[in-house]
């Protein structure tokens, strides 16, 4: 494993020794490692959802230009969706009922 060396603020020299001091790790290099691991999904996160919002806003201009457009305002398009989701929140089975007994 190569090594590299890094300058930190005192916060996070603070915040790296008391994660070693809580034995959730071996040492400073696993927080380390540990924290840069966070930092690549959380790109990979990111990008993921850059790449769907370019699709969806890429089907909604062509559905635009094909004249495939809605005359309801966001407003009324808004409460058809919370009353779709009131309406499917209402007929969810529900589990049984438990009691407590005292």
């Amino acid at each position: 494993m190569r090594k590299l060396n890094v300058s930190l603020s005192d916060e996070f020299v603070d915040f790296v020794e008391r994660e070693v001091a809580s034995g959730e790790y071996a040492s400073a290099s696993e927080v380390v490692r540990d924290g840069l691991r966070l930092l690549q999904r959380e790109k990979a996160a990111y990008h993921e959802k850059i790449l769907i919002l370019r699709r969806e806003v890429g089907i909604g201009v062509a559905q635009a230009r094909s004249g495939c457009l809605s005359t309801r305002s966001v407003a009324e398009i808004i409460a058809e969706l919370d009353a779709e989701n009131e309406h499917s929140a209402l007929n969810r089975p529900q589990g049984p009922k438990r009691s407590i007994n005292q």
